[in-house]
């Protein structure tokens, strides 16, 4: 997945305007190695931490994931730094 389409998909861009209110909140990136974005995962709601939680996190071992929320990342040149910083937590651990 290229940085631009993450993006997209943090930020609901894939949605028409008036229904942005009602896309989804929260999306989980997971970032490899080489800081390919491998997966974004949009929610609604917070999983609930009784399984839901962990199953999600262990969806794409090997990763490096964060939440973040539409506007958290308002440039593109934002969400690449946090990219650079997975990279980074990638070599440290």
């Amino acid at each position: 997945m290229t940085l631009e389409q993450a993006f997209e998909l943090i930020n609901n861009l894939d949605v028409r305007e008036p229904l942005r209110k009602f896309a989804p909140q929260w999306a989980t990136v997971f970032v490899d190695a080489t800081g390919k974005i491998v997966d974004v995962i949009r929610f609604k709601q917070w999983p609930k931490p009784s399984g839901t939680l962990h199953e999600h996190f262990n969806q794409h071992p090997g990763t490096v994931k964060f939440i973040t929320q539409p506007g958290l990342y308002g440039s593109l040149d934002k969400l690449r730094e946090k990219i650079a910083d997975c990279i980074i937590a990638h070599q440290k651990y």
